[in-house]
């Protein structure tokens, strides 16, 4: 047929990634330097692959120096040093470790990021007297086997601009952002990880009652919370992509579970719609659904 090829005909599979780099705000707000002198705070790179720990070197008080973790020395030039001083100098030294990016946020905070995606065990202050709020919690999970196809829907919400002079006829219309962004997809691996990350969103995980066994499950713990923090990218990646080029993304999706089949007969599956929210970290250009490699230096 004239004007058409076959070539631009594609079965795209792809595998389902949520995962994210973990972030958390140092807080120094109302701190000098003789409060953080010789005091530390415990931080992790993702997976915990190396524990860390931030102290107050004032080259006067010593070095803590906890066991199983590396230091990380904050210069503290002196007891007048202020909240921005402090916050300028955290930031500077972990941004000189591999493993972190940190920036100075509000003249006395300090946002930090991981430069890998996972799980880490959450920051906390030891005695340094430090403000700890995580932003988002790192996440590394394959989805695993899918069931079915993935579909991506999206609603954008246009406000049709008429006018006397035209009656019902359209003029403009003005766009108002998404009213939804969505990725539904079956779970074929049904795994204890599988489950724990999708039901975790709405309860807890390794809950472990009194000399019992682990469990998890949804209750009333997380009412009223945001849950934003435990959002993360929902990547789609075609299964024979060589790099994250033809990648399609949700910037930050909460997984909403729907349908946990048991049978006698098929594998026992879960549905699962991941809705997307705008990630305000981003360039606000592709700040809630991006197509192509999401990792990229200046998104």
């Amino acid at each position: 047929m004239s004007g058409s090829s076959a070539d631009n005909v594609k079965i795209s599979p792809v595998n389902a990634l949520w995962r994210i780099e973990a972030q958390e705000l140092i807080d120094f707000t109302g701190l000098t330097g003789a409060d953080v002198k010789g005091g530390y705070f415990n931080i992790s790179t993702a997976k915990d692959a190396i524990l860390n720990y931030v102290w107050g070197d004032d080259s006067v008080e010593a070095d803590p120096a906890p066991a199983g973790r590396t230091a990380i020395a904050m210069t503290v030039v002196g007891d007048s040093d202020t909240a921005a001083t402090l916050a300028t100098a955290c930031a500077a030294a972990i941004d000189g470790e591999a493993g972190y990016t940190a920036v100075v946020s509000d003249t006395t905070k300090v946002l930090v990021t991981r430069a890998a995606v996972g799980v880490v065990t959450e920051t906390a202050d030891v005695d340094m007297g430090v403000g700890i709020t995580q932003c988002r919690y790192g996440k590394d999970l394959n989805m695993g086997l899918l069931n079915g196809n993935v579909e991506l829907s999206l609603a954008p919400a246009n406000f049709i601009v008429t006018a006397h002079q035209s009656g019902v006829t359209p003029r403009a219309a003005l766009y108002q952002g998404l009213e939804t962004a969505e990725v539904g997809l079956e779970l074929l691996e049904t795994t204890d990880s599988n489950l724990k990350e999708v039901y975790g969103v709405y309860g807890t995980t390794g809950f472990t009652p009194g000399a019992g066994t682990e469990v998890y499950g949804v209750g009333t713990s997380k009412q009223g919370e945001n849950l934003l923090p435990y959002a993360a990218r929902l990547e789609l990646k075609p299964v024979n992509a060589v790099d994250d080029t033809q990648n399609t993304t949700l910037m930050l999706a909460l997984p909403v579970p729907d349908t946990l089949v048991f049978s006698g007969e098929d594998p026992k599956t879960l549905s699962v719609t991941f809705q997307g929210y705008v990630d305000d970290g981003k360039d606000n250009r592709i700040s809630s659904v991006l197509f192509g490699d999401p990792t990229q230096d200046g998104l």
